[in-house]
């Protein structure tokens, strides 16, 4: 009878190309490749061995479903101590997320503090603080006060190598402890993403953020406001900018929408809108480099059409993707099409249009402004 470590299929494979084959595997962090330790020594000592394999610290559905006990918290901890012991000195990933998943809550926050806790005194080979290496962060936090409070006690006043943050559902307005220490400076920090974003206290430093180059922005699920405009404008040096609403159905802009103020966004190329997104957001936007624009209908079939309007900012627009779907109603359709040619007459410097399936059979037997070419948007080809 074979044994794993007898079969000679088990080692045709290269120890390193194993290591790149199970990197695949660990996108969604190293517990599900805990399978693979046990075919063979030569798995086991590849996916030990390859400190890229550990490099994402997931404190996610997945974690909360294998440790789901108190009497599990301290065999989670000891699972979080080898992957960040065999990152050695790579960038680290942080995901803390799960919040839907059925858990007590004083299990979860034990979870979230050891993380914490490992990652700000665990020592690397380089002589720093685990901490220190983290590339990117993802966190969609719960309900819970508490988890907050996790969240900026064990963080250090600087992260040196952070690149990516992504933050959802932070509603720091509800919760007393929103008045403590501000988020650590990120001088590195590049790409930024806020889900369900609710912010009046202006908790992430500007300084940091004004050096960002991509937003990707979901206003709050209670309805856009000018809390919205004014977090928009912290990030000075944009160049991609995404709005999504994910609202099933419209969700009216809060009070106080009127009198926000101009926000600018002098180096902005690329503006994506996923959505309906307000008119409020895009008539307050001076963004006078935009070179593309971009449509899409989220889940619910809503786009940005007929909030977006003319805005003096699409004067210098050259691409224009409309990847929108065609509602049922005569009406709607009637409405849309009419919204199109207006973005079609006010785009006098357009050069490109990439549009659906059904928008592009609209377009091609209409006149596009001089130059500009029709063709089909790379969702739809």
């Amino acid at each position: 009878m074979l044994t794993p470590e007898s079969h000679p299929r088990n080692n045709l494979v290269p120890f390193e190309l194993l290591g790149e084959i199970f990197s695949y595997i660990s996108d969604d962090g190293p517990l599900h490749l805990r399978h693979a330790l046990f075919v063979c020594r030569l798995w086991y000592q590849s996916v030990v061995n390859h400190s890229k394999l550990w490099c994402k610290i997931a404190v996610d559905e997945a974690f909360f479903r294998r440790f789901h006990h108190k009497s599990m918290v301290g065999r989670g901890e000891r699972f979080l101590k080898l992957c960040i012991s065999r990152s050695g000195d790579l960038p680290l990933h942080l995901v803390v997320s799960g919040r839907h998943v059925s858990l007590n809550s004083l299990v979860r926050l034990s979870h979230i503090s050891n993380v914490l806790r490992l990652l700000a005194r665990w020592q690397t080979p380089s002589a720093e603080y685990a901490v220190s290496h983290l590339e990117s962060i993802r966190w969609r936090f719960s309900d819970d006060e508490e988890e907050i409070s996790l969240f900026r006690t064990y963080f250090p006043a600087q992260l040196p190598r952070l690149k990516v943050l992504s933050i959802g559902s932070l509603f720091l307005q509800h919760h007393i402890r929103g008045n403590g220490l501000p988020f650590p400076q990120c001088p590195k920090l590049h790409e930024v993403h806020l889900i369900d974003h609710y912010d009046e206290r202006h908790y992430f430093p500007k300084e940091d953020f004004a050096r960002a180059r991509l937003l990707d922005y979901t206003g709050s699920s209670r309805g856009w406001s000018r809390h919205d405009v004014a977090c928009i404008g912290r990030f000075a040096a944009l160049y991609t900018l995404v709005l999504r609403d994910v609202t099933p159905v419209e969700v009216p802009p809060q009070q106080g929408t009127l009198g926000a103020t101009q926000v600018e966004l002098l180096r902005l190329r690329i503006l994506k809108t996923i959505g309906r997104v307000p008119s409020i957001i895009f008539y307050n936007l001076d963004a006078p480099a935009l070179q593309t624009l971009q449509f899409q209908s989220n889940a619910s079939g809503s786009d940005s059409l007929a909030t977006f309007g003319t805005p003096p900012m699409i004067q210098t627009v050259q691409n224009l993707y409309l990847s929108v779907t065609v509602t049922g109603l005569r009406t709607r359709q009637e409405e849309q099409a009419r919204r199109i040619e207006e973005l079609l007459s006010a785009c006098v410097l357009l050069e490109r249009v990439y549009a659906s399936v059904f928008i592009h059979e609209r377009l091609v037997t209409r006149s596009l402004p001089a130059n500009a070419t029709l063709l089909l948007a790379p969702d739809f080809m």
